[in-house]
């Protein structure tokens, strides 16, 4: 099993995103992105929670659906696609459902911010 290993010190604490490629043992290549949360390290996890959330589906055609633990309402939703270009931001009137229709097929990056950090999903658009 290979991995990815992301020394913190050299990024320090925050949010990052890094592009994965893999290749599985009959050559078949994919990609995709992942988001890596690094925080400080205090010799203990104890304390650290964090949110579980989805959406679906996904891929998706006119919109997803966004469940989160606990029904947590997030603080901000931002949706970005594949040139880093915002194309939502805040929560929609029809939360927890997100209307797709009129957006171009792609993959996006769900961005939410709660009171437990800002967490990263990918979606794709058909």
């Amino acid at each position: 099993n290979d991995y990815l290993e992301v020394i913190g010190s050299e990024y320090g604490t925050g949010n990052f995103l890094f592009w994965v490629e893999t290749v599985n043992d009959f050559g078949c290549h994919t990609s995709d992105t992942v988001a890596v949360a690094i925080v400080p390290d205090n010799g203990t996890a104890a304390g650290v929670h964090r949110l579980l959330f989805s959406i679906y589906p996904n891929p998706c055609r006119e919109g997803f659906y966004l469940l989160t633990e606990n029904h947590t309402v997030p603080d901000d939703l931002r949706l970005v696609n594949a040139n880093g270009q915002v194309v939502m931001n805040g929560i929609p009137a029809s939360y927890p459902f997100i209307n797709m229709e009129g957006r171009g097929r792609g993959v996006y990056m769900l961005i939410m911010e709660t009171e437990y950090g800002v967490l990263y999903r990918r979606l794709v658009k058909l």
